[in-house]
């Protein structure tokens, strides 16, 4: 299933894996697994040729799983909520190298933004945090 796809059933993530490459630095991430409630899975991987983001499991290659709650805490946080808004995205360059998601809760008033960015065959992971404007006269 497609991140489209995934994002317009609103799919309830449940679980994410996460691996490295074998070899990688000890606090690299290089493949996420997202695992849904109904069995739909998201993987996000680097292609290291192109340092460019997968939607795919890398052919081949030898992974070592890192537990979720080790590498990031705060995807655990999402656990539950629905994928309501999806990203992919290309840099300036043209490459596809970031994928942004939102998930919510079914009350639309709790959020968790991420976003996954391929840097050095490995996914830099980010929480995005909407900034409080002051008020405007």
């Amino acid at each position: 299933m497609t991140i489209k796809q995934l994002t317009q059933n609103g799919a309830v993530l449940k679980n994410v894996v996460c691996s490295r490459y074998d070899g990688s630095e000890l606090n690299a991430v290089s493949v996420l697994t997202f695992l849904f409630k109904g069995g739909e899975t998201l993987t996000l991987s680097v292609n290291p040729n192109t340092d460019e983001i997968a939607l795919e499991m890398p052919e081949g290659a030898a992974l070592k799983p890192i537990e979720p709650a080790d590498a990031v805490p705060a995807l655990a946080s999402a656990y539950g909520l629905l994928l309501t808004w999806s990203w992919e995205m290309k840099n300036h360059q043209g490459y596809f190298d970031a994928v942004q998601l939102e998930l919510t809760n079914q009350a639309l008033t709790h959020t968790k933004v991420f976003q996954f960015k391929a840097a050095a065959s490995n996914i830099e992971i980010y929480e995005v945090n909407q900034l409080p404007l002051p008020k405007i006269r």
